[in-house]
């Protein structure tokens, strides 16, 4: 609040200065943090101590200094001044505050005040503490960041400067060579400078650390267990990151500058199927034009960049693809999808009409015998469905290896918009032989009332015993799981419990509808 009178109050109520909250912040952290500059004097006229430190290793003098409020600063600091003119001026005050900016200071996880100087850009600050050479250019906070990758990190027009000046300070006048401190990784995260100016579109950082011979195929690092073996699961470049994000002119100076244009990170992902699945038609197409391998598949999803792109949805990214590899439009990956299958499971019917205009076989099946039909019929994708059902002599009834048809799988999903396409299409209502359940069984046993009343009213009036039967099976068994979490509550079934007799009630309508006289269609 910083309320210097109820503060005042409560110190005269004989609440102690050192009261502290489960952080261990002391009312003086507190106010230091938030910037009640009054509040603060008031403490310290009461005792209170600005270097008593919180859980973080934080202390009230720390936070006046990080936070550039300077009636705060002045609190603790009466030489403090404006830190422009601090930092330039020549004033014995001046000279006071400079010196005091440029004490070592160790700040909360090993932030130190020339890390602070480089993430705000501060160039003048910045050369003040190298002058005094008391903060080490090579220190690292708890979680790996340095000076320099805090300022590359940021990468604004001042940040440029500052890593202009860490690069050239440190070639000149340190003992270590400059290298060290561009291959500096982080600890979490493991990313150097050059990862992250490229990452976030730093190009004029990019350039400069380029120049200062930084590796711009240098690798990202997360270490994970797989199989019970400590390895790498991340391993992607500079590039797979700037093209991830799109940074178009970066992705350019890093191929003019020999950057791996094919190289594959821990999935097998190249940098072109990361722009494809994000989108980023314009790198897409610079990657294209510098002759980029268009892989087939990687581990995970085993999907080609047509195969993202068109699960994504990206229009730009899809024609940019097929313009330049217009033999990928039927390409399989390993589980036997298309682009098509893809495209349509998304509901990127836009893409289906370009895939279609480019030769797409709507006829094409995966390893589970499963169509581009299918699949816009279970995922419920109605656009993408009344494409394909343009297409010339589109099999509706072609069932997947197990039997199953696109019209069974709308019924069992619940997708009562596809199942009216693929009824008005004529799809059959009974299943491929007698013993399996047909979609009527299907939509009643899944309690799907809707779906069931549609087939009923186009005529699906065979096994209409078999069905009432599921339906009836269906419901003893939710009433079942309703009474077990009666007697066994938990926070899921009793959120659940509102619904539940609704559930049953389902079902038997849906047995109520099977015995009635057929409906007229």
């Amino acid at each position: 609040m910083g309320e210097v009178e109820l503060v005042d109050a409560l110190l005269k109520a004989g609440v102690s200065v050192y009261e502290s909250d489960a952080q261990a912040n002391t009312a003086l952290i507190l106010a230091a943090k938030n910037g009640h500059a009054d509040v603060c004097r008031l403490l310290k006229s009461q005792g209170a101590d600005e270097h008593v430190r919180n859980a973080f290793r934080e202390n009230a003098y720390d936070l006046a200094n990080n936070s550039r409020r300077m009636d705060v600063l002045r609190v603790f600091n009466p030489w403090a001044s404006d830190l422009d003119v601090g930092f330039q001026g020549n004033s014995f005050e001046d000279k006071k505050a400079k010196n005091t900016l440029c004490e070592p200071c160790d700040l909360s996880n090993g932030v130190t005040m020339l890390m602070l100087a480089c993430r705000q850009g501060d160039i003048d600050a910045v050369r003040e503490i190298l002058d005094a050479r008391q903060d080490d250019p090579l220190a690292r906070t708890s979680s790996g960041c340095t000076a320099l990758t805090m300022a590359s990190e940021e990468g604004g027009e001042a940040h440029v400067h500052v890593v202009e000046e860490l690069l050239r300070r440190c070639q000149a006048e340190y003992s270590f060579p400059v290298e060290y401190l561009l291959e500096q990784y982080l600890y979490s995260g493991r990313k150097t400078a050059m990862v992250l100016a490229a990452t976030n579109g730093h190009l004029e950082v990019v350039k400069l650390l380029a120049n200062a011979r930084a590796n711009i195929n240098v690798r990202t690092q997360r270490m994970q267990f797989i199989d019970g073996a400590r390895v790498d699961g991340d391993r992607r470049t500079v590039l797979h990151l700037t093209c991830m994000h799109g940074h178009h002119d970066v992705a350019s100076f890093l191929i003019d500058n020999k950057a791996d244009i094919n190289a594959t990170n821990y999935s097998g992902d190249t940098p072109l199927m990361l722009a494809a699945r994000y989108g980023h038609s314009q790198v897409v197409k610079l990657l294209l034009r510098s002759n980029c391998t268009v892989a087939d598949e990687t581990m995970a999803p085993s999907w080609s960049s047509m195969h993202r792109a068109c699960g994504a949805g990206h229009v730009d990214v899809a024609e940019a693809l097929l313009e330049a590899h217009e033999e990928f439009v039927n390409h399989k990956d390993k589980k036997g999808l298309t682009p098509l299958m893809a495209a349509v499971s998304a509901n990127f019917s836009e893409g289906a009409v370009i895939l279609m205009n480019k030769g797409a076989n709507v006829h094409e099946r995966d390893h589970e015998g499963r169509s581009a039909v299918f699949y816009a019929a279970m995922a419920g994708q109605e656009k993408s469905l009344r494409v394909l059902l343009t297409a010339h002599n589109i099999q509706v009834d072609q069932p997947d290896s197990v039997g199953e048809t696109p019209l069974m799988a709308a019924c069992k999903s619940g997708h009562e918009s596809t199942a009216r396409l693929l009824l008005n299409a004529q799809a059959n209502l009974e299943a491929p032989d007698d013993v399996a359940p047909n979609p009527l069984i299907i939509a009643a046993a899944a309690g799907h009332e809707p779906i069931v009343r549609m087939l009923l009213n186009n005529g699906a009036h065979r096994r209409k015993e078999k069905a009432a039967e599921e339906a009836m099976k269906a419901s003893k068994s939710r009433e079942g799981a309703d009474v077990h979490g009666a007697l066994n509550p938990t926070p899921l079934t009793r959120t659940d419990s509102s619904m539940s007799s609704g559930g049953t009630e389902r079902f038997h309508k849906i047995i109520e509808l099977l015995k009635r006289e057929p409906m007229s269609p």
